[in-house]
């Protein structure tokens, strides 16, 4: 009899929610996945801008290649804007999911913070 109010008990205290400490630990864990995300967001934002310096650069290529007749730099010049802007959208395409996941977290953090005080 008194193991199956032991179980009963700790059934009914596990089922209330979670204590303090696993709050704390989960609240630990979601500000070191939201410091990851800021830095992947910042790697995303520097490929970014190497990407529209590139299809600058390969766009300038491409223009004076054409009107100096090295039709191979303006071959190249057309191939490096092409290459530079679908690194631009994977880039930006992967930003937008990781500000969602950001955003998610902080939602988290902000119950998470209320519960706690």
């Amino acid at each position: 009899m008194k193991h199956i109010l032991l179980i009963a008990f700790t059934f009914l205290f596990v089922a209330c929610g979670p204590n303090k400490a696993q709050l704390r630990a989960e609240l630990q864990s979601i500000e070191s996945e939201m410091v990851s995300l800021r830095i992947s967001a910042e790697q995303h934002r520097a490929q970014m801008d190497q990407a529209e310096y590139d299809a600058f650069i390969g766009s300038f290529a491409a223009g004076y290649g054409t009107t100096s007749g090295d039709y191979k730099l303006a071959g190249d010049g057309a191939g490096a804007v092409a290459r530079s802007s679908r690194q631009y959208d994977a880039s930006s395409y992967s930003l937008d999911q990781l500000k969602q996941r950001y955003e998610a977290l902080a939602k988290r953090r902000m119950e998470i913070v209320a519960k706690l005080n």
